[in-house]
């Protein structure tokens, strides 16, 4: 009998180790595993950066003509509707051209304003990305992405699938090795991840484009996993009398 437990505990052994990236373990008294949960989730805003870009002989024109084009781009989120505390700079520059080799040589200012805007109604994405193409020709839209803006619910639903799958993968391995599945001594998780997919959208606008049509764009889903490590008790059944 001894012998069929050893062999068991064994066999059980290299049952866990046969997933490395698994920190799974059976030391006779205890259970190891680990599991992941993953779901499904919907976006519901999207995230938009954009800027403009200007080239102008020198520095003083290159400034002028990047603060109109720059009012002409948050004048345009203001019509479709942003709120100016969804619109964050994330890069402003203007810096010297150079002949090519022939430096110092400046053959013009370039001046560049990039945005980050938070769009926070799907059902208004496509009219926002319309309403920008009547900002003009200085206007790139460089990417989007879509987010959740409240993915706690989902969060809570990945990690109770991956508690779920840890316990049911410790009963199997405590079978294995003959052993009964006590009680749970600890677990830690590993914080879900959620990382919104990010959409290369090369645009630049036309002069003259406003009132330009709706942009459809599809959301799609996102995955959230959630990574979970327990530890349960590892017993001995007893013997029926």
């Amino acid at each position: 009998m001894f012998n069929r437990i050893l062999a068991a505990a064994a066999a059980a052994a290299v049952l866990m180790t046969s997933s490395p990236a698994l920190a799974d373990g059976f030391d006779g008294n205890q259970i190891s595993v680990s599991a992941e949960g993953e779901v499904q989730v919907k976006p519901d805003r999207m995230r938009l950066r954009a800027g403009v870009e200007v080239i102008s002989d020198n520095a003083a024109d290159a400034y002028s003509s990047l603060r109109s084009a720059s009012a002409a781009l948050v004048e345009a989120l203001s019509a479709a509707g942003i709120d100016p505390s969804d619109v964050r700079t994330s890069e402003l520059s203007l810096n010297p051209q150079y002949v090519p080799d022939r430096h110092p040589e400046i053959s013009g200012y370039r001046g560049v304003q990039s945005v980050e805007v938070l769009v926070r109604s799907l059902d208004s994405a496509g009219d926002v990305l319309g309403a920008l193409q009547g900002a003009g020709s200085a206007l790139r839209v460089q990417s989007i992405s879509f987010e959740v803006s409240d993915p706690e619910a989902a969060q809570r639903e990945a990690r109770a699938e991956a508690l779920a799958k840890a316990r049911a993968k410790a009963q199997e391995y405590a079978e294995v090795a003959g052993r009964e599945l006590g009680a749970l001594i600890s677990f830690n998780d590993s914080a879900p991840t959620y990382r919104p997919h990010v959409v290369p959208f090369a645009m630049a606008m036309a002069d003259g484009a406003a009132g330009a049509k709706s942009l459809p764009v599809s959301a799609g889903e996102e995955t959230l996993n959630a990574r979970v490590n327990v530890v349960y008790e590892a017993r001995m059944p007893i013997p029926n009398p």
